[in-house]
């Protein structure tokens, strides 16, 4: 009886030593990175020409701002 209540004590004593928690000290900074959401600048709407060509150079106009716009965030 003596033996098992030894080999009990020992298996209790390790297994809860072992799970014990363990202070870890940091000497110096570390740099944690934290992603940002970008912030893209708002471009207004193409506006209606007088006719089809204008209104098409609008929205070329429009589309190259959109496309700048989004280079700042890559």
């Amino acid at each position: 009886m003596t033996y098992l209540n030894s080999v009990v004590m020992v298996a209790l004593v390790i297994g809860l030593s072992g799970c014990a928690g363990k202070t870890v000290y940091v000497d110096r900074p570390v740099e944690v990175k934290i992603p940002v959401k970008c912030q893209v600048p708002v471009i207004s709407k193409p506006k209606q020409g007088v006719n089809m060509s204008e209104s098409m150079l609008s929205i070329k106009e429009y589309i190259l701002k959109l496309e700048a716009a989004l280079e700042v965030c890559k």
